[in-house]
């Protein structure tokens, strides 16, 4: 084969395993974007939970304050427990919900990695791929014969007792 071809074919080979790679590398970055989408959505939906549970919890106190002033009991230790025992379980809540992100960030930033991780291998893989290409073509930039004019593959038997195979036709 021509080595211009050869030069031909090494050239498109090179210009598809780049454009293979930036495709994969912008896919990579697309699920990166997601991800930190979903996480920004989570704490977005996090917060308006707190606000939602806080505004309950007002709600809540402001009853207990007039239930509290109507009937006497407003200052007494019984109500200040009541009242204790209202804000404790909001703290409850709250701290299992702090807990539940904590654990959607972690996850989200694992999933970032991991997509970092399969991005760098198929980077790998497609540079090894690429150096199998070229490989490839230096061999059939030989022509696909040895030295001595002989297919490659065809110098000789490998089972004992047997004479090589004539290639020249004459026998």
């Amino acid at each position: 084969m021509a080595t211009g071809a050869l030069i031909g074919l090494g050239v498109m080979s090179g210009f598809g395993a780049y454009e293979k790679s930036q495709q994969e590398k912008a896919a990579a970055q697309a699920r990166e974007q997601a991800i930190t989408l979903r996480m920004q959505q989570e704490q977005i939906a996090a917060n308006q939970r707190t606000t939602n549970e806080m505004d309950q919890v007002n709600r809540l106190m402001a009853r207990q304050d007039a239930v509290g002033a109507a009937t006497g009991a407003f200052g007494s230790p019984s109500f200040e427990a009541i009242q204790t025992d209202t804000l404790n379980e909001f703290a409850k809540d709250e701290n299992a919900n702090n807990l539940n992100l904590t654990f959607q960030k972690e996850a989200g930033e694992q999933d970032i990695q991991n997509v970092k991780q399969a991005e760098k291998a198929q980077q790998w893989g497609n540079l090894i791929d690429f150096g199998s290409q070229v490989a490839n073509l230096f061999s059939l930039g030989e022509g696909g014969f040895s030295k001595a004019g002989v297919p490659r593959g065809a110098q000789g038997s490998s089972l004992p007792g047997l004479p090589p195979p004539d290639f020249t036709g004459a026998g």
